[in-house]
């Protein structure tokens, strides 16, 4: 960010503000993606928060190919271009993290040894001994995800959780008698709205 400032400041004293606009605009984007703003996490120790902002495009029963289980899943569409702070969403200890290829919901496979992972995941264990996951999971070719928490630690509902640069779809995964939240089209914020209530059958 501190280039980009720069960079705005040489372009607009020597070519004006005008040649200078893109470099103030671009430096407004990322102050807005990075700023670590803390959303009001709801008092509701049982709801599974969405990790991400977006619009739901899908809701149902599916498999978990992490944990070999049948699972609700809320499948959220992130808007272009998913530069996006992940939320964790719930309350717990993180089990294990996961990178594979293949968008979550289609054909998952093992990288090859020159492919990047498009595919990431976390696995949640909850106080009250339920388990959560999601997995984020990208179109494009340079998508990253960086976690901040490595298995073992504990991670607070609606918490900063990690980073993933060019997110397309999220894919939140909870037990079988989770009560569901969200109906398809539902616009949700990340660590805010919940997705689901855990324990209700």
């Amino acid at each position: 960010m501190l280039v980009v400032g720069v960079a705005g400041a040489v372009i607009s004293n020597t070519l004006g503000w005008l040649a200078g606009l893109p470099a103030w605009l671009l430096l407004a984007w990322l102050v807005r993606v990075y700023w670590e703003h803390r959303p009001p996490v709801p008092a509701d120790p049982r709801g599974v928060l969405s990790p991400v902002a977006g619009r739901v495009r899908l809701v149902g029963e599916a498999h978990d190919p992490i944990l070999e289980r049948r699972v609700q899943r809320v499948s959220i569409e992130v808007a272009f271009p998913g530069v996006v702070p992940l939320r964790s969403p719930t309350e717990g200890k993180v089990m294990d993290l996961y990178a594979r290829c293949g968008v979550f919901g289609a054909r998952q496979r093992r990288c090859q040894p020159d492919e990047s992972p498009d595919c990431y995941g976390q696995w949640l264990h909850t106080d009250e001994g339920e388990d959560v996951v999601f997995m984020i999971s990208s179109r494009m070719p340079m998508s990253r995800a960086r976690f901040e928490h490595a298995p073992g630690e504990r991670v607070g509902q609606g918490g900063r959780t990690g980073f993933f640069y060019f997110a397309s779809v999220a894919d939140v995964l909870v037990p079988a008698d989770a009560g569901l939240e969200v109906a398809v089209g539902d616009r949700v914020d990340a660590g805010e709205t919940v997705l689901a209530h855990l324990g209700r059958v």
